[in-house]
């Protein structure tokens, strides 16, 4: 399945702007005359990007409308009486969204006449904008950009079920929101996972991302064959690290973990202070929490344990017996499920803590060959959820963060096969990604494409591809035909004089008004390129300075600049401009601005007198060496 086309009335900063998403067909709605012309490109290469892939980029500068477009095509919309699409399925072109008058919504791609168009006579725009269920749509973007259209139905989808956001933003924000088992009591459940959302703050939302991500590259670097750019790390460090202690919320609590926990045996072993940190974290959190019914249970835990203390006699008690205790108190309450995943996590640590301790560095350091698929990040990100993340994950060796960036976002689609919900892939994939070689080195950004189609290839071999990037980089234009891009820019009245009925700002698609083929280009025409860069490569920062040479120059020249006016702040800064500017010959222009500036003020010492003083210098050593 594959988008062909899209015609939009209004959204956001898009006006009556038509898309063509594939290169296998030119398609243009007239809002005039209602009439919607297809034509069948005849140059058109049959998986050019890979066995059933198809990719289309969307270019332009910020603020031209490429987030928006893929904001519309995924989230949808409010209203669906501003838009209508048409798509490729199999050998079949179907509208949707607008009413054809011969009612034929649907029609063979051989109906199409060879070399010529098919005109439809077009009615309104409909509500008719659903398309079959098999059909998935995944976005990612690694910004924590905002969007206004979570649970609309989706243009080319018809509800969320099929819809997967692996963005940065949305899966930090499901970490602020605890994902256990439904619990019997709802409202008892509302209110404490109200007091536990308490604890999750950005910055460990954050953290617990970033460990989900090393878990996901663990399982992509197990089950497939990629070679990337980033090397996978070869092992992970687990530690324990500090956690700040919460204060009592109003008066002193009479009953504090710490009063008690003293009577426990002494913790040497890495496990010990482990599992004695869960059980102090726990709760300490829960009798310091806002919520009165976790409170309460972390008040009447501390009271049995106290009791389960009092009758173990005199001997202190062994912390994993500490534990047993706390899950009998807990067991009948909204807890038990954590406490179970507590039990299934302590677990397999002790396994990996016996296997793999460096006792030396007090951590684990395990290769990640050796991690079993035992779901041992997933179980720990559970706890966090009752207690501070009280352990450090962390690469060795370590990657940087455009290394993060670029390796994350592989794994983070290729989590998308290990899901174990009813939410599954379809056949058929509409992925979008926006501006997603953001942090990536150029080198990196030059190889971006090939990477994705590899990726891909190796991933999701027999689904059916319509990858769509966003980008307002020219690096990953040299790998695609002008056919599979669209280019956006920004509607100004000077610029687009001969468009009417537009607002300045407003998002226009410029594609057929441009003379590039980008394919194969060497970057820098690219760059060079009017649509990139109106006013030529330089920094504005460089050619302000470079300017204000010029400008004195002029001011010189005309005689309203004198000898007083150049200093020798003025003066050393302009031959330190000069001395460090990059192109030779702006360098030579420059060069020589600033000996007519010298010669015509008289001044002494100027850049002429010093070159005659380095000349009799070279002459003094060539004589000196005869």
């Amino acid at each position: 399945m594959e988008l062909v086309y899209l015609w939009v009335k209004e959204y956001k900063n898009i006006h009556e702007q038509g898309f063509n998403f594939s290169s296998r067909f030119n398609c243009d709605y007239n809002k005039k005359t209602n009439e919607l012309t297809i034509e069948e490109n005849d140059e058109y290469i049959p998986d050019f990007f890979g066995k059933n892939i198809n990719v289309t980029a969307i270019v332009g500068k910020n603020g031209s409308g490429k987030s928006n477009l893929i904001e519309l095509l995924y989230f949808g919309t409010l209203s669906s009486v501003n838009y209508f699409h048409i798509y490729l399925d199999k050998d079949k072109l179907i509208c949707k969204g607008i009413k054809i008058h011969d009612n034929k919504q649907e029609f063979l791609v051989k109906e199409i006449p060879k070399n010529k168009r098919i005109y439809l006579r077009c009615g309104k725009i409909n509500d008719d904008i659903e398309i079959k269920n098999d059909l998935s749509l995944i976005f990612y973007n690694n910004l924590f950009s905002e969007f206004d259209n979570f649970g609309q139905k989706s243009i080319v989808g018809n509800s969320d079920e099929n819809k997967f956001d692996i963005s940065t933003r949305n899966l930090i924000n499901k970490y602020s929101k605890r994902q256990n088992e439904i619990l019997q009591n709802q409202i008892l459940a509302q209110r404490t996972r109200e007091s536990k959302n308490k604890f999750v703050s950005f910055d460990n939302q954050y953290k617990l991302y970033l460990k989900k991500n090393i878990e996901h590259v663990i399982h992509m670097s197990k089950n497939i064959n990629f070679d990337l750019e980033v090397k996978i790390p070869t092992k992970i460090f687990i530690s324990l690290k500090a956690i700040p202690r919460t204060k009592p919320s109003s008066e002193e609590l009479i009953s504090r973990p710490k009063s008690f926990l003293s009577n426990i045996k002494p913790r040497n072993s890495l496990y010990e202070k482990i599992v004695y940190e869960m059980i102090y974290s726990f709760l300490n959190y829960t009798i310091a929490s806002q919520d009165e019914v976790s409170k309460s249970i972390g008040m009447n835990t501390i009271s049995k344990l106290k009791e389960y203390l009092d009758e173990s006699s005199s001997l202190k008690k062994n912390i994993n017996d500490v534990f047993d205790d706390m899950f009998r108190v807990l067991k009948n309450t909204e807890y038990k499920s954590d406490f179970q995943n507590m039990e299934k996590f302590l677990k397999i640590l002790r396994i990996y803590i016996d296997s793999y301790e460096d006792k030396s560095n007090n951590r684990i350091e395990i290769n990640i060959d050796k991690i079993e698929d035992n779901d041992f990040i997933s179980l720990y990100q559970e706890l966090t959820f009752i207690t501070p993340d009280f352990l450090d994950f962390s690469w060795f060796p370590k990657l940087s963060t455009g290394e993060e960036n670029f390796l994350y976002q592989f794994a983070n689609f290729y989590s998308l096969k290990l899901q174990k919900t009813n939410k599954q892939l379809t056949n058929n994939l509409f992925i979008f990604i926006d501006e997603g070689e953001n942090t990536l080195h150029p080198n990196w950004q030059k190889k971006y494409l090939k990477y994705w189609l590899k990726f891909l290839e190796k991933s999701f071999n027999g689904k059916n591809i319509h990858l769509i990037l966003s980008s307002h980089s020219p690096f990953l234009l040299s790998d695609m035909p002008k056919q599979n891009i669209i280019f956006l820019d920004t509607y100004d009245e000077k610029k687009y004089s001969t468009l009417k009925n537009f607002k300045k700002g407003n998002s226009i698609n410029v594609t057929k008004k441009l003379d590039i083929k980008p394919f194969g280009a060497n970057i820098h025409n690219l760059l060079a390129h009017g649509f990139f860069m109106e006013n030529g490569l330089m920094g504005e920062f460089a050619l302000n300075k470079i300017q204000s040479i010029v400008g004195f120059y002029n001011e010189v020249k005309d005689g309203r600049k004198n000898k007083e006016n150049y200093d020798d702040k003025i003066k050393k800064e302009f031959y330190f401009i000069r001395d460090n500017i990059g192109e030779e010959y702006i360098q030579g222009v420059i060069n020589n601005h600033i000996e007519f500036i010298e010669e015509k003020l008289g001044v002494e010492g100027s850049f002429k007198d010093k070159r005659i003083e380095e000349l009799e210098r070279e002459i003094a050593e060539l004589k000196a060496k005869k």
